[in-house]
């Protein structure tokens, strides 16, 4: 299994690291946070567990099609890609004012988690 490849592997490796840290930061960090938005945006306890399980479920749902087409495309662009959907979704969440937008907000970022995630962890690296 090759890990890492091409001119620079020690930044390749210290980008995915930061990659991965950045999204387990933007996980983890969001549950304390979550009782003062449920204030905000009176969102009922029930609703503020879809709050903070629609990221694992969209993370879930989309690992596998997005790995079919990462297989189509390269794993680099859908590295980048994921990086991207992940971090607009967390701009998005900034600004979501309703318990729609915040659903919506951290499914994008999900998804976002969902291509980063199988690149990284992909065999064929």
């Amino acid at each position: 299994m090759r890990i890492l490849s091409g001119k620079h592997p020690s930044r390749q490796l210290t980008l995915l690291f930061l990659g991965t840290f950045c999204v387990f930061l933007a996980l983890l960090s969001f549950i304390p946070l979550l009782p003062p938005i449920a204030a905000e945006l009176n969102i009922s306890r029930s609703n503020l567990g879809w709050v903070a399980g629609i990221f694992m479920i969209c993370m879930a749902f989309f690992q596998i099609p997005f790995g079919m087409m990462s297989d189509r495309l390269g794993r680099k662009p859908m590295i980048i890609g994921g990086i991207f959907i992940f971090s607009s979704g967390l701009f998005v969440t900034s600004f979501a004012d309703s318990l729609l937008s915040l659903l919506g907000a951290r499914a994008i970022s999900g998804i976002g988690a969902a291509i980063f995630f199988f690149d990284l962890v992909h065999d064929d690296w």
